[in-house]
């Protein structure tokens, strides 16, 4: 349920994290790496069971509206550096996570259509 990763020079996390892998672990300790992208943060979401993770003292944290950006990558998450989402940082993250999906729809539309110009 615990895994403790504290001051071990991480930068990525590869293939660690997998579907129907670790399914029990609830708790991440990242303190003291180097973790700075989001993309990483983001493989987080397939732990089924995972509530809290502690990414300070990692250059993520300095990003503007880190603590939201994490939401939007690991939804399912109530604590994030020992401190519970506050109401208004959830709104915050589920409307940046809507406009990400539509993005990401409009993106695939767009590309399906200029693959359909291409074949004409």
């Amino acid at each position: 349920e615990i895994l403790h990763l504290r001051g071990n020079q991480l930068t990525v996390f590869e293939d660690n994290f997998q579907a129907g892998k670790n399914t029990k672990l609830k708790y991440i300790n990242f303190r003291s790496n180097s973790i700075s992208e989001f993309s990483e943060i983001n493989k987080l979401d397939i732990l089924e069971a995972l509530e809290c993770i502690n990414l300070m003292e990692n250059p993520i944290v300095e990003e503007n509206e880190y603590r939201v950006d994490v939401l939007v990558n690991v939804r399912k998450l109530n604590k994030l550096d020992k401190d519970i989402f506050e109401e208004d940082e959830i709104e915050m993250a589920q409307e940046k996570y809507e406009m990400k999906v539509q993005e990401e729809k409009d993106a695939a539309a767009a590309e399906a259509s200029g693959e359909e110009e291409e074949e004409e």
